[in-house]
């Protein structure tokens, strides 16, 4: 009679399976791009001389699912594949829907085990981490990243969540193997030009390959986190720190407030990164703060958002905030620009208007990104001025399709003294385009 008891509120095997819930998706995405290389001729002006263009097609998606609770357990898992269809061109890879070779891939995305009870959360194994800020799924391509974690939440407290994680590995977008976090911020600790190293301050040599890449020991990431909601305004605290690298604190917080019959929401952010322990990565000592204010009179909606980012030559690549592991979370992310460079001041205008009789959405995006570029600087970079196009169509009739085309324009400033530059240096510039189109065309079906 006590095991009936236990029971009784449906903890069975069979009852846990009748419950489980599936979720898939089919997804074919479409990618050009293309650029103009500044390069400097035997006169030593710098003129237009490589025009490239990168193109990958891609199909794909995923198939996952969760049980019911068996005593408050459950196990999931999800599968992610992207696999090329169409044009591929070797000569054209590098866009991220494909691996470098243009080939597919295929990964385990999640398996784990969640114990739920009340309003806490334990969740161990490969996972995605959806809310989790500056860890994200940063589903921009054609799978999402993932992450190998243990994760703790908390909702007992009226509007307010808590959190803590450990997290060994994350799997990047075309990755099939999880790297730990020293490892995942590569593009900012390799060289990227000749006889420059982005690495500042004392750190040991020895963690690091001919090439600039890290080589030293693997570094698990821990998070605390603290999230106040209501309807009106929210409060966040998130740091993430990884041994022997980096602590990373980000705060961000809004508050929304009615004019009339705009809807408006004034939001702020804060972002502080310090090198820890034996700073494998040298100094790190840079921060990032930024407003944002968005006004909807529905079905229209219009924002302003500003950032800037601290410029140190003593820091890691001249101050660039690391955000590597994720969607980046800065105002003024666009889709080319992050706003995270050192020394960038970010000024970005959207607009956006739902075609509600049409199914239709289309969003604008016009974003100014003035970087160092003082001959003296040594992280000198250039500015740019940054076109966003999004469009989006989910049909009435089936709800489970979606239609995405999103187009960028990126144009740079070409008025700068490269071989001023050069000749001060004695090494090239980080590099030089004068202009970058994007144009990606995705269709999403959800089951």
């Amino acid at each position: 009679m006590y095991g009936s008891t236990l029971l009784s509120a449906g903890d069975t095997l069979s009852s846990a399976f009748e419950n489980t819930s599936y979720k898939s998706q089919l997804r074919y995405y479409t990618f050009q791009r293309s650029y103009d290389e500044l390069l400097e001729d035997s006169a030593g002006d710098f003129t237009i001389q490589n025009d490239y263009k990168k193109l990958s097609n891609a199909i794909g998606g995923y198939f996952g699912f969760e049980t019911g609770s068996f005593y408050h357990l459950s196990i999931g898992s999800t599968f992610y594949t992207s696999q090329p269809v169409f044009h591929n061109p070797l000569s054209e890879s590098g866009l991220q829907l494909l691996k470098d070779d243009q080939n597919g891939y295929s990964v385990l995305g999640e398996a784990f085990v969640k114990w739920k009870y009340g309003q806490t959360i334990l969740k161990i194994g490969r996972q995605l981490l959806s809310d989790y800020q500056f860890l994200s799924d940063n589903d921009i391509r054609m799978t999402p990243y993932s992450y190998e974690a243990a994760i703790f939440e908390n909702r007992d407290y009226k509007n307010i969540t808590l959190r803590a994680a450990a997290v060994s590995g994350v799997k990047t977008l075309v990755s099939t193997k999880y790297i730990d976090f020293v490892n995942a911020s590569k593009d900012i600790l390799r060289e990227k030009t000749i006889e420059r190293n982005p690495i500042r301050g004392d750190y040991n040599p020895a963690y690091y390959d001919g090439n600039g890449n890290y080589t030293g020991p693997k570094k698990n990431l821990y998070l605390l986190s603290a999230v106040y909601n209501d309807k009106q305004s929210d409060l966040e605290f998130w740091n993430y720190y990884v041994a022997d690298f980096v602590n990373f604190l980000y705060i961000t917080g809004s508050y929304g407030f009615q004019t009339g019959s705009f809807s408006n929401t004034l939001g702020i952010q804060f972002i502080k990164q310090d090198d820890v322990g034996e700073h494998v990565a040298g100094s790190i000592d840079t921060y990032t703060y930024g407003a944002k204010f968005t006004s909807v009179y529905d079905p229209f909606t219009f924002t302003y958002a500003f950032n800037k980012t601290k410029y140190d030559e003593n820091s890691l690549d001249g101050g660039t905030v690391i955000d590597m592991w994720g969607a980046n979370q800065i105002y003024c992310s666009l889709m080319y620009n992050g706003g995270d460079q050192g020394g960038t001041v970010s000024n970005v205008i959207s607009i956006e208007y739902d075609f509600l009789s049409y199914d239709l959405s289309i969003l604008l995006n016009a974003g100014k990104f003035d970087l160092p570029n003082k001959l003296t600087d040594l992280f000198a970079d250039q500015d740019n001025h940054e076109y966003n196009l999004i469009i989006k169509y989910i049909p009435t009739w089936n709800k489970h399709l979606q239609f995405k085309i999103e187009t960028a324009y990126i144009n740079f400033d070409t008025d700068y003294d490269f071989r001023a530059y050069e000749d001060l240096h004695g090494f090239n510039f980080l590099h030089a385009y004068d202009d970058i189109t994007d144009l990606r065309f995705i269709v999403n079906y959800t089951f």
